[in-house]
């Protein structure tokens, strides 16, 4: 995730939804004082390569503890940070309520049905498992409402864009974002060579995995007007 005091943006991070590449990008914009959370040596080298920022400035400071947090310091004598797929909530915490309201904050969602197929093939790559026992098992793993929602399961960014019209959306945050050109993400391949088979899901989702999925993702289906 990021939060960049230049651009006055906070980026979420959800699951399977171009969030590291869109990461990437955002990195580009920031300024030394902003926040960007480490992800994977090799995503990080693609960052380097392109010459743009990496993993800084992601541990929290004391002044933004609340009791909680000086706790569990205290217990395990370990630094707060924020990192990739911290919730929203505990992001608006840290920040505090001027920040909160004065930056653009949003994210992405997927059609939960996709959305976990590219889950499994993103698993798959290291644990060779049959996609329904994974699915059946594992799909609340992808399942983000929580990320962008507090506990009344109100959404508390501005904005949570589908990632089916990310195109759209790029033009929609470098405008929102005070960008002098639009977001790109065409070059930036970050986890994108995983998934070789690209049958639709429909042919892919059993009945039964359907009703689970469908259970899971109940709020994304509902509030997004996902269908199968």
């Amino acid at each position: 995730m990021i939060i960049s005091h230049k651009h006055k943006f906070i980026f979420i991070k959800t699951h399977k939804t171009a969030g590291t590449s869109l990461e990437i990008a955002l990195s580009k914009y920031c300024g030394e004082e902003d926040v960007i959370t480490p992800i994977s040596e090799k995503d990080e080298q693609i960052r380097r390569n392109l010459g743009y920022r990496v993993a800084q400035n992601y541990i929290i400071s004391f002044g933004n503890y609340i009791f909680f947090d000086w706790l569990k310091y205290i217990v395990t004598r370990k630094k707060r940070s924020y990192f990739n797929h911290i919730k929203a909530q505990k992001v608006k915490n840290f920040v505090g309520k001027r920040i909160w309201s004065e930056y653009y904050t949003f994210c992405f969602e997927r059609n939960p049905y996709d959305k976990c197929i590219s889950g499994y093939y993103w698993m798959k790559n290291n644990n060779n498992i049959p996609l329904e026992k994974y699915l059946l098992e594992k799909a609340h793993l992808f399942s983000d409402f929580s990320m962008y929602s507090n506990k009344k399961n109100k959404i508390i960014l501005d904005d949570v864009f589908k990632y089916e019209d990310i195109n759209k959306a790029l033009n929609i945050i470098s405008q929102k974002i005070g960008l002098n050109e639009e977001l790109n993400i065409s070059k930036i391949k970050a986890k994108g060579s995983v998934r070789v088979d690209k049958e639709p899901y429909k042919k892919l989702i059993s009945n039964d995995l359907k009703k689970h999925i469908d259970e899971v993702f109940s709020n994304e289906l509902d509030c997004f007007n996902y269908r199968f």
